[in-house]
């Protein structure tokens, strides 16, 4: 499961690497863009439920859902910046690598805003303002989503081994009260 993880990570990463930027019409980027970052992501969402359901270590599976799908995200929107400000240099405070493409979605998505980078164009004003909406969409229904398959398939197989863990032991021996003496 970790290796398929990494695999994953790794691939998409290899693809954002490999992705040529700054297109002659930014629409013809931006907009397929887009289209293929949803159905990429819708793939990887929806496998990801048939694998919570389905797998042998359902919360696993959850983990390994959500790291890909949040990832997927990041390196839709930071295409999309890259690309914004490669057809219109300016459209940041500052120009964009890839890697600066990928800090900037990243600190969008955590809602951090360092600032150091910010859209100075309404395109990419715009662009930003999708991401926001987009980011809480998805992190918003992909928790739910994956916590009611998890515990959907926990409860489908009858087990309540998480719960298990927490609750103490039945016969528990020395707890001090008078009716243990």
């Amino acid at each position: 499961m970790f290796l398929r993880l990494v695999l994953g990570v790794g691939v998409v990463l290899l693809v954002y690497a490999l992705l040529p930027m700054g297109g002659d019409q930014w629409w013809s980027a931006v907009i397929p863009l887009l289209v293929i970052g949803t159905c990429v992501f819708t793939y990887v969402f929806v496998h990801g439920l048939r694998r919570i359901i389905s797998g042998r270590h359902p919360a696993i599976e959850a983990v390994e859902t959500m790291v890909l799908t949040i990832l997927v995200v990041i390196v839709v929107f930071a295409t999309i910046a890259v690309d914004i400000e490669a057809q219109w240099p300016g459209s940041y405070s500052e120009g964009l690598t890839k890697i600066d493409g990928i800090y900037f979605s990243v600190t969008t998505i955590a809602t951090v805003g360092y600032g150091d980078i910010t859209p100075v164009t309404e395109g990419a004003r715009l662009a930003t303002v999708v991401q926001m909406l987009a980011n809480l969409a998805v992190l918003g229904l992909a928790v739910r989503l994956l916590t009611r398959a998890l515990s959907r398939s926990q409860a489908s197989r009858g087990s309540d081994h998480l719960l298990a863990v927490t609750q103490p032991p039945n016969s528990i021996q020395g707890s001090g009260t008078k009716e243990d003496q």
